[in-house]
């Protein structure tokens, strides 16, 4: 999954600024149209967010769209929740980060209640998304090749708690929620939580796959961004591996012992390469490969780069781990020399674009990461099924440098490579990338950041960390 944020000369916080209906109305306009004395029914048209519920304590916490303010509603058994269909719901049904409409009524001098929650018909939900670009200068986001304008109030959800919307990772599950082209609510449903390295000198300039969705050369001090949920942890080199099985927490850091991992015996598997255009110059962890015949590769993880005039380079990360494999790459023709302008899907590094496709015998190989997926919207009348097309920008190596001045004394990541405590100066990569952010003590961040070709330095301050607290140890 590729989410670029578009960077000004300094990284803050993400802001926009909203264009909803003139129809909406807050809470407090409707309050100032009324005498305070009276207790009837306020029907609200206003969009709400929900943030947070205790069904035990009868509360529920929302957000209006229009305005961002959240408010807190008391409800009860006589609550009238209905869904798009005009269905009855339980509370518990009512999901966070769902977007409702509600009418209350005044319950004392300090609270009000709801008598009246409802999904919208026109509010349509994309589910199981894992791959999104922002753009924030135009404060839009593109979910496949369908584009989507969101506000100052849009409101992303993780764990129950609101985050920035560059604290999407590539590697996130999400659903996402909204009106029209207008994008309301974002929940991750599954997030990521990071890898560090224990006794890992045996195999630095080797290769860590988690899961086959990271996999990346291992580098001293690295902290890896993976995947939350349980997984294989593998590690390669020079033919020889070590693998453990691990459960990865959101937002949490686990510690892994390289020598506590078991090694594996040696095992080479046998790979039928069939590349178009048959010119192409086929390089295998930056090493030149003859393909006209079977390549055997021993068990473990690869960076495949393919190229040839007027052809995308196309990057592809390779997992070998059975004794026989048939892998299809195919270049697209670059754009002016092409005259087909959708192409093929891009590749899975989101570097360059082409299409690989494997013949499994066995189920010998996996790429580094999933395609882009998302189910069709529970409104396909106000959206459409996107695409899985990449539109990634290939990274490119410039004479320019990164600046990061903060948070000061805390270490920085960029792509799980240490790059020293904060402050720091590094050279310029253009493509998007993950900024990882960590100090003992302290919750580890991490941000995705497009990093543009604009032919001058970039300025980079990230916001500071939270201490950790009795909930958040796992975080080291």
């Amino acid at each position: 999954m590729v989410l670029r944020i578009l960077l000004l000369s300094m990284l803050f916080v993400i802001s926009g600024c909203g264009n909803y209906s003139d129809n909406n109305i807050s809470k407090d306009t409707k309050e100032a149209q009324q005498d305070e004395s009276e207790t009837k029914d306020e029907d609200i048209s206003d969009y709400y967010i929900v943030i947070s519920k205790s069904e035990t304590d009868k509360v529920i916490t929302l957000s209006s769209v229009t305005t961002g303010q959240e408010e807190i509603f008391l409800y009860s058994g006589t609550t009238d929740i209905k869904d798009k269909y005009n269905e009855a719901l339980s509370m518990e049904q009512i999901n966070i980060g769902e977007v409702i409409t509600i009418a209350y009524e005044r319950e004392d001098d300090k609270n009000y209640k709801l008598t009246d929650i409802k999904i919208p018909k026109e509010i349509w939900t994309y589910d199981e998304v894992s791959e999104i670009q922002v753009d924030e200068l135009k404060q839009m986001i593109t979910i496949g090749n369908k584009k989507y304008r969101y506000g100052e109030n849009l409101l992303v959800l993780s764990n129950g708690e609101t985050i920035k919307l560059n604290e999407i990772n590539d590697l996130d599950i999400m659903s996402i929620k909204g009106n029209g082209k207008y994008v309301y609510s974002i929940i991750v449903s599954q997030g990521h939580g990071y890898i560090r390295l224990k006794n890992d000198d045996t195999y630095l300039g080797g290769w860590i796959d988690a899961g086959g969705k990271v996999i990346q050369v291992i580098t001293d001090k690295m902290l890896l961004t993976v995947p939350e949920g349980s997984q294989k942890l593998t590690v390669t080199k020079d033919g020889k591996s070590a693998s453990t099985d691990i459960t990865i927490k959101r937002d949490e850091q686990l510690v892994v012992d390289i020598e506590s991992m078991q090694d594996s015996i040696t095992e080479t598997g046998r790979i039928n390469f069939k590349v178009t255009p048959k010119k192409a110059v086929l390089t295998i962890n930056g090493k030149k490969t003859d393909y006209s015949e079977v390549v055997e590769l021993p068990y473990g993880a690869y960076s495949l780069i393919l190229k040839a005039n007027g052809y995308e380079t196309l990057s592809k990360k390779l997992v070998v781990q059975s004794s026989f494999a048939t892998i299809e790459l195919d270049l697209n023709k670059k754009e002016e020399e092409s005259n087909d302008s959708n192409g093929a899907a891009s590749g899975d590094s989101g570097t360059g674009s082409g299409t690989a496709n494997t013949t499994n015998n066995s189920n010998p190989t996996q790429g580094s990461q999933n395609a882009g997926r998302s189910n069709n919207p529970t409104n396909s009348e106000n959206a459409e099924q996107p695409n899985n097309t990449s539109n990634s920008e290939e990274a490119k190596e410039t004479s320019y440098k990164i600046y990061i001045h903060g948070p000061e004394d805390a270490e920085v990541y960029f792509d799980g490579v240490y790059k020293g405590i904060i402050p720091v100066i590094m050279e310029k990569t253009t493509g998007s990338h993950t900024f990882s952010i960590r100090k003992s003590g302290y919750i580890t961040k991490s941000y995705t950041v497009a990093i543009t070709d604009d032919n001058e330095d970039t300025n980079l301050v990230f916001p500071n960390l939270t201490k950790e607290t009795n909930n958040t140890k796992g975080n080291r």
